[in-house]
Formats: C-alpha cells, sequence, structure tokens
C-alpha cells in the first residue's frame, strides 16, 4: 500500500512494508514500517522512530461489505437471514478490520442474505424469523419482514 507522511510541515510518499504486530497497551496503535526513499532532504527530516502522521492508500475492495463488529462471532463467524427467512451460520472472509467495523468479502453472503448486526441468544440455524432492516447509523428501523415498505405489497 502506498504511504504519505506529514513530517514538519512536508509530505514524504513512500510503501507500507509491514504493520508491527505489537499494540502499544495504553493506546492501542500499531508500529508501521514504511519504506521511504531517501534524499538529502528527508534524510535530515525523518530520523528512524519518527513519530509522522501517516496516511495509507489501500485501494478498493469490489463489492466489500462493512459490518458492525459486534456482528462478527467467535472463528469470523456471521449470522445471516437467507433469501427464505431462514437463520444460517455463514463462515466470514474478513478482508480488513478497524476497532468499530470489518470489512467481509462479497463471497461470505449468497443472494438474498442478510446480516445480523443484534446480539441476540438462543439462535438456532433453520430457524424461521422475522428481520428488521435498521439503519447502521442510527440504529432505527428501516422495514421489516412483517411489515413491507409502501409500495411492496
Amino acid at each position: 500500500a502506498r504511504v504519505s507522511l506529514r513530517h514538519n510541515g512536508d509530505i514524504i510518499h513512500g510503501q507500507l512494508v509491514r504493520i508491527r504486530a505489537d499494540l502499544a497497551d495504553d493506546s492501542r496503535l500499531a508500529g508501521l514500517i514504511a519504506e521511504i526513499p531517501v534524499d538529502d532532504a528527508t534524510r535530515t527530516q525523518l530520523l528512524l522512530g519518527s513519530y509522522v502522521e501517516a496516511s495509507i492508500d489501500a485501494g478498493f475492495i469490489d463489492g466489500a461489505i462493512a459490518v458492525p463488529r459486534r456482528a462478527v462471532g467467535d472463528n469470523a463467524r456471521v449470522w445471516v437471514v437467507d433469501a427464505d427467512d431462514m437463520l444460517q451460520i455463514r463462515q466470514a472472509d474478513v478482508l480488513w478490520e478497524s476497532a468499530q467495523q470489518l470489512l467481509l468479502s462479497p463471497s461470505t453472503l449468497q443472494a438474498g442474505d442478510r446480516i445480523v448486526v443484534s446480539r441476540v441468544s438462543g439462535l438456532v440455524p433453520g430457524a424461521n424469523v422475522r428481520w428488521r432492516e435498521v439503519d447502521t447509523d442510527t440504529g432505527r428501523p428501516l422495514e421489516d419482514s412483517a411489515t413491507p415498505a409502501p409500495g411492496n405489497g
């Protein structure tokens, strides 16, 4: 991935080599190892271990599905309501994660699947369910299977 570093008001471009495995206990920040081309200007500005502001261009993942972290359970499994309104468990292919959300590969879902984002106990695969679509930002209901949206029933 391409990296742009801002240091002392200057922008320096380079490549992300790796992300360190250890996290700082107090801040949960990870260290990045970037390869920066060195010339006379950058040699005097950027020292090993310097703190910088970094932007990482990781590219675009076509069809990736953003879900709240709470929607993905142990061993990267997600509960889905399939096209027949039946509960199913799917193995999620996690492409990227942050503290709040994960990006899943489109191959995680089948046509008509809806991801369960609420924590509900006692779920049983194959159970028929009523579902409610919610705005992921506000948590407010948009539609549910018992009350079709206007023009759909």
